[in-house]
C-alpha cells in the first residue's frame, strides 16, 4: 500500500447522500483508507438522510445546500449570465454530435443553464472557506454537483483540479431518460480525470467524446479483503443469491423464469428492496415446490450475510449495468457468479469467476448452466470458488486500488 498519512493536506469529497442513510455502501471501506492519506478529509453529500454512519476521526461531513430561490423575474437572471450561458452554449454546439438537441430545445437550455448558475453562485458564496483547504475536488458520481463546479472553473473562479468518478448510469446514454447529457462536452472540457469503473465504460466514454479520450481512465472500486471467506454448503439445498434493487432494469423476473426449469431442491435469496418487489414475490408463489424463494429485503451489511450463509452461486439478469459492484461482493467471498454479457460484466463474471450468458438468453438455457454446475463434483466447484475469491485479490480489493486511485489522479 502506497498512501503515506499527512502526505497530502485536505481532500473535499462529493456524494449523493455517503455518509448519511443506507446507500453507498462501497464508500464505506474507501474513505477510511482516504481519511490515512490526507490530514482532512470533508465529505459533502447532496442529500444527507436522518442517520449517520460511522467515519473516521478527521473526517468532517457538511451537506451541500444548493437550492436557489429566484427573488426577481427570472429573465433578470438570465440576462445577468448571458456571457457565460453563451459561452458554454456555444461550446456544447460546436463540440457535439447531438446539435438537434440543443438547437430544438434552446430555450430549455437556457433556463437549465441559468439555475446551475446561480447555484454554483451559492456554492462559491457558502462553501468557498472548504474549498481554500484544497486544490483537489473528488466526485464520486459525474452527475450533480460536478456541473457546478465545471462552471464555476469555466468562469475563472476556481483553479481546483476536478477529479469524478464515472460508475454507470452517469456516464451510459442509455442508462439516462434522454439518451444523452446536456452539457457534458462542456463538462468534459473542464474535467481533469474522469475515472471509469469498468474497462468497457472507460472505452465508450472515449469513443462518445473522442476529443477528451485522454482525459479518460479506468479502476475498479475496491473492497476490504474479507478474513472469512462463504462456508460451504452442506445442507443439500442449492444456494442462489441475487442482489440488486427491484426495478425493471434488473430484470428480476428473469430469475423466476430460470427456476421454473430446475428439477433439483433449490434456494434462493434475493436481498434488496424496490418497486416491483411485491410482484416479483407474488409471481415467486407459482415457483414448482422443490424452489424456495426468500426475500429478506434490505440487508444492512451483505458481507455479514456472506460470512455465515452458505451460497452456492450469485446470479444478476440486469439488461444494462455499469460494473455491478455486488458481483465482486460475492467473488470476494468465494462465491462464483453468473451473469450476462452486457457492459462491463464480462470484467467480473468469466470463466476465472463463473459463467457468462447472452443478454438476451433463454431462461432454460440459463437453467441447464445452473444445473451443470450443481451435478458437477465437488472438487470442481472448489476449484471454482478458489478461482473467483483468487480473481478478487487480483482485481478488487480496496488495498490495493484505493491507495493506487489516491497516487494517480488525487496527488
Amino acid at each position: 500500500m502506497k498512501l503515506e498519512i499527512k502526505a497530502k493536506k485536505s481532500l473535499i469529497l462529493f456524494t449523493c447522500s455517503f455518509p448519511y442513510g443506507k446507500s453507498e455502501q462501497f464508500l464505506e471501506s474507501e474513505i477510511t483508507l482516504l481519511c490515512k492519506a490526507f490530514e482532512k478529509v470533508i465529505v459533502m453529500p447532496m442529500w444527507p438522510a436522518d442517520t449517520i454512519r460511522k467515519i473516521p476521526s478527521n473526517c468532517t461531513v457538511v451537506p451541500l445546500k444548493i437550492q436557489f430561490v429566484p427573488q426577481h423575474k427570472f429573465r433578470y437572471y438570465i440576462l445577468n449570465n448571458m456571457e457565460i450561458i453563451t459561452r458554454a452554449l456555444i461550446y456544447c454546439i460546436i463540440n457535439t454530435t447531438n446539435k438537434s438537441y440543443y438547437l430544438k430545445n434552446l430555450k430549455k437550455c437556457v433556463i437549465d443553464l441559468t439555475f446551475l448558475i446561480e447555484e454554483s453562485k451559492l456554492i462559491e458564496r457558502s462553501y468557498n472557506t472548504y474549498l481554500n483547504l484544497t486544490d483537489v475536488l473528488y466526485f464520486y458520481w459525474f452527475d450533480k454537483p460536478f456541473i457546478h463546479f465545471a462552471l464555476l472553473k469555466k468562469q475563472g473562479k476556481i483553479k481546483h483540479r476536478l477529479v469524478s468518478r464515472g460508475l454507470g448510469y452517469d456516464y451510459d446514454p442509455i442508462q439516462n431518460k434522454l439518451g444523452f447529457f446536456p452539457f457534458r462536452e462542456m463538462e468534459m472540457e473542464q474535467i481533469d480525470h474522469l475515472v471509469i469503473n469498468s474497462k468497457w465504460g472507460s472505452d465508450l466514454v472515449k469513443k462518445l467524446y473522442y476529443a477528451y479520450k485522454k482525459k479518460v481512465k479506468y479502476s475498479y472500486l475496491g473492497l476490504p479483503n474479507p478474513v472469512v471467506l462463504n462456508p460451504l454448503n452442506e445442507t443439500g439445498i442449492f444456494h442462489l443469491v441475487s442482489c440488486s434493487y427491484v426495478i425493471e432494469l434488473k430484470r428480476i423476473h428473469l430469475i423466476v423464469e430460470i427456476l421454473k426449469h430446475i428439477d433439483f431442491p433449490i434456494k434462493w435469496t434475493h436481498i434488496g428492496e424496490g418497486p416491483l418487489l411485491e410482484e416479483i414475490k407474488e409471481t415467486a408463489r407459482a415457483l414448482p415446490r422443490n424452489v424456495i424463494s426468500v426475500f429478506p429485503g434490505f440487508i444492512a451489511s451483505v458481507i455479514d450475510f456472506y460470512k455465515k450463509k452458505p451460497c452456492d452461486l450469485f446470479i444478476t439478469t440486469t439488461w444494462t449495468e455499469g460494473l455491478p459492484f455486488t458481483l465482486a461482493e460475492a467473488i470476494a467471498h468465494g462465491i462464483p457468479v453468473l451473469g450476462t454479457a452486457v457492459c462491463g460484466i464480462p470484467e467480473i463474471a468469466n470463466e476465472n469467476t463463473g459463467f457468462l450468458i447472452p443478454r438476451d438468453f433463454e431462461p432454460k438455457d440459463a437453467a441447464q448452466i445452473i444445473r451443470n454446475y450443481n451435478s458437477s463434483a465437488s472438487d470442481s466447484k472448489l476449484k471454482l470458488r478458489k478461482s473467483a475469491r483468487a480473481y478478487f485479490e487480483k482485481k478488487f480489493t480496496a488495498e490495493k486500488n484505493v491507495p493506487d486511485f489516491v497516487d494517480t489522479y488525487l496527488s
